[in-house]
């Protein structure tokens, strides 16, 4: 097999058997899985410590083995998912993204792969991939994900009608309740400045008070104002506000609830 070989060398240091000019002590010491395939039938040609390790395999022992075997089964097969890759090496020359891979014992992982081609004169063509195990980090994307849309379903079926508000006083979400209260449909409502929607005499008595808060001299606000509906109507509401803010403080974005006030009321 042309590619690399691992000798019996206490410090299992691998050896080039074909001419590949590569610091192979480096590769084999790096913290980070290395694996070369060859660009012309996809077998692995050499593994690095920290690859085998990761995947569960004894030094050397995928070598002259396709490399779909450590794709795991998903929508598709482990062999299309590695010819999609081979498909985007042969068009760009590079290729990185997350994979789900499969170790020895059968259980699923997740690794960060960036593959490049690696040509040299009188060898192989191959792609060296570096791999990095981020199923730590997958499952906190998930648990994160999750949580978001908990959330999102919660602000949705809230009966109080509320909004998320940017820095810059801009509308980024609302709820139906806060949508029906101003006779607007929700993708309306996303994306328009608050101002735009408060009656103009208010506007100035609801930027005192934000900047209160936003200058940290108190942690929300509320006042009765008069917002703007979409054929031009005037609606009364308790308006309260609360700043949402990162561990160092910094302002993140602003909650704010609406309450219809009873007719006759300022």
């Amino acid at each position: 097999m042309r590619g690399f070989a691992r000798n019996n060398s206490p410090a299992s240091v691998p050896t080039v058997a074909d001419g590949f000019g590569l610091e192979t002590a480096v590769l084999a010491n790096l913290a980070v899985g290395v694996v070369l395939v060859g660009a012309e039938n996809g077998e692995m040609i050499y593994t690095n410590d920290c690859w085998d390790r990761m995947f569960g395999y004894e030094p050397g022992e995928l070598l002259g083995s396709h490399v779909a075997v450590v794709n795991a089964a998903t929508d598709e097969t482990p062999e299309a998912r590695a010819q999609a890759i081979f498909d985007a090496l042969a068009r760009d020359g590079v290729w990185s993204g997350e994979v789900l891979n499969v170790r020895k014992d059968g259980s699923r992982f997740w690794t960060a792969s960036s593959i490049s081609r690696l040509e040299q004169a009188d060898s192989t063509p191959a792609w060296i991939a570096v791999q990095t195990d981020i199923t730590d980090r997958m499952a906190a994307d998930d648990l994160l994900a999750e949580s978001e849309q908990r959330y999102r379903r919660l602000f949705d079926a809230s009966p109080a009608a509320l909004a998320m508000i940017d820095g810059n006083l801009r509308l980024t979400l609302v709820n139906q309740r806060f949508a029906d209260i101003l006779d607007y449909e929700r993708e309306e409502l996303q994306g328009m400045l608050l101002s735009d929607l408060t009656y103009p005499d208010d506007v100035q008595l609801r930027t005192e008070l934000r900047h209160s808060v936003l200058s940290g001299d108190t942690s929300h606000y509320r006042l009765e104002e008069r917002l703007v509906t979409r054929e031009g109507g005037v609606v009364p509401v308790a308006f309260s506000a609360t700043i949402v803010r990162s561990p160092d403080g910094a302002p993140l974005t602003e909650v704010a609830m609406i309450e219809p006030l009873k007719p006759g009321r300022p």
